[in-house]
């Protein structure tokens, strides 16, 4: 085994609080039987005092406790008197009405169904726009261009549509009522879009209209998980 250099490094960190810390500066940390810490550390907890010592552990207890090593009369009437208070306090609070909390979107037991649709109609939308793509940029389907055209357009407004939906969701201040109420909206414009005529016989607006007409499908399939 050939010899290699030792490259292992290893550290040690004390710290002291309270006393005289000082101390510590003497201390050499040398190894074996030169290692002066015990010393340097007896040395250190001879120099703490009330004046210099550093809490390390806290336990909260009521005042009283205190006020009884004092004066234990009085430190029973303080107790009597919090106690009582605290139990009167106690049952007079009882409301009847609440802060009512608005239902966000991002909270909706269904948001992952939601989620999980848009997932599966960009995929849609994204194989639709590369089909469209591939007509226009064929030479012999130049007649068809603005059919192809559109058909391509119809896809990017529903990606656009898909991108905003899903900001929607994720943002975290979206509620129920403004989201469903955007859905319905989206909708509606894709019913119109859907019933374009463009073209003769409405040959520029065939394709397109059905990509109109399957989103406001998803869209309602959005709209019935809320």
């Amino acid at each position: 085994v050939a010899n290699r250099p030792l490259t292992t490094q290893m550290r040690t960190e004390w710290r002291a609080q309270g006393g005289e810390t000082v101390i510590w500066l003497g201390c050499t940390f040398g190894p074996g039987g030169k290692n002066d810490a015990n010393d340097t550390a007896k040395k250190w907890a001879a120099s703490v005092n009330l004046s210099n010592a550093y809490p390390i552990s806290i336990t909260l207890k009521p005042i009283w406790e205190l006020i009884k090593k004092i004066n234990a009369d009085k430190g029973l009437q303080v107790e009597k008197y919090l106690t009582d208070k605290w139990e009167k306090d106690a049952s007079s609070f009882n409301p009847t009405r609440f802060l009512k909390l608005t239902p966000l979107i991002s909270k909706h037991a269904n948001v992952q169904k939601m989620l999980d649709l848009i997932e599966k109609h960009d995929g849609f939308l994204h194989e639709t726009r590369s089909k469209a793509q591939q007509w226009i940029d064929t030479w012999w389907a130049q007649t068809d261009y603005k059919r192809n055209e559109n058909w391509r357009t119809a896809a990017n407004e529903g990606l656009d549509m898909l991108e905003s939906m899903t900001s929607k969701i994720r943002n975290g201040t979206e509620t129920v009522e403004d989201f469903k109420s955007w859905c319905k909206d989206q909708k509606q414009i894709c019913q119109e879009r859907s019933t374009r005529h463009w073209g003769a016989g409405g040959h520029d607006s065939a394709e397109s209209n059905k990509v109109q007409a399957d989103k406001k499908k998803f869209v309602q399939s959005i709209i019935d998980l809320m």
